[in-house]
C-alpha cells in the first residue's frame, strides 16, 4: 500500500513537470489547526505554526488551472495538563501531527482579470511526525501523557481542501499569489479521526 501511494505521487509529479504552461515555486505561510477531539470554537486549543511547500500550477484555460505540489502540513492541538511546572514554565501540552502531503486542486478564475479564484481539491499525506511535547514537570497528578503517539496515527491519510486566492502580481516570468485555504485530513483506517487547519499562504511561482 505504501509503495503504490508513493509511486502515484511520483507519477503525478512527472506528469506536471512534462506539461506545458507550467509555473513552479515556493509556498510559505501560517496555519492554525485542531483535531477531531476539539470543537471548532476552541481557539485556545489550536496549534498555530508555520507552513511551507513547493507549488506547481498548470494553466488549462483562461478560467481553469490544475495545481499540485509537495507540502509540509503541520497539524495538531494544545491544552493544559494536570502537572505542576517550575515558575515561568507554561502549563501546555502541544500535540504535533505533521504530514508530507500532495494536493491535487482545480482552480476557477473569476471576473475579467482572472486574478481572483476559488479552488477545490483532494490530498494524500504521509505522516512524518506524531508526538506530544510536554515541559519537564515538578509535580502534579499521576496521569501519564505519551510523548510518542505515532502508534495511534496511520502512516497515510486522505483529505480535501477549499481555498480562495488572489494574484497580487503577474508578468511573463513571475506570479505572486496569496491564498486562504481550509483543509482536512483523516486517517485511512479511522475516517472519524481527523485533523483540520486554516492556512494563509504566499506563493511565488516562476513561469517555465
Amino acid at each position: 500500500m505504501k509503495t503504490k501511494l508513493l509511486l502515484l505521487i511520483f507519477f503525478l509529479c512527472a506528469q506536471f513537470l512534462s506539461a506545458q504552461k507550467l509555473s513552479i515555486g515556493p509556498e510559505i505561510g501560517v496555519i492554525s489547526s485542531f483535531d477531531s477531539g476539539y470543537d471548532l470554537t476552541d481557539f485556545e486549543k489550536r496549534r498555530s505554526t508555520y507552513f511551507m511547500g513547493v507549488n506547481v500550477n498548470y494553466q488549462i484555460s483562461d478560467h481553469f488551472s490544475v495545481a499540485s505540489g509537495l507540502q509540509y502540513l503541520r497539524l495538531g492541538y494544545q491544552h493544559e495538563t494536570c502537572y505542576e511546572f517550575p515558575e515561568g514554565v507554561e502549563n501546555l501540552l502541544v500535540g504535533k501531527i505533521d504530514y508530507l502531503i500532495m494536493p491535487l486542486e482545480i482552480k476557477y478564475y473569476l471576473g475579467k482579470t482572472n486574478r481572483l479564484y476559488t479552488s477545490l481539491g483532494l490530498l494524500i499525506g504521509y505522516n512524518i511526525k506524531a508526538v506530544q511535547d510536554i515541559p519537564e514537570r515538578i509535580g502534579g497528578c499521576d496521569f501519564g501523557y505519551a510523548s510518542d503517539i505515532s502508534g495511534s496515527v496511520d502512516d497515510f491519510g486522505i483529505g480535501g481542501n477549499l481555498g480562495l486566492g488572489y494574484t497580487i502580481f503577474s508578468n511573463e516570468m513571475w506570479d505572486i499569489v496569496t491564498e486562504i485555504n481550509a483543509n482536512i485530513i483523516s486517517e485511512i483506517t479511522q475516517l472519524e479521526s481527523f485533523g483540520s487547519g486554516l492556512l494563509w499562504t504566499i506563493q511565488m511561482n516562476y513561469q517555465l
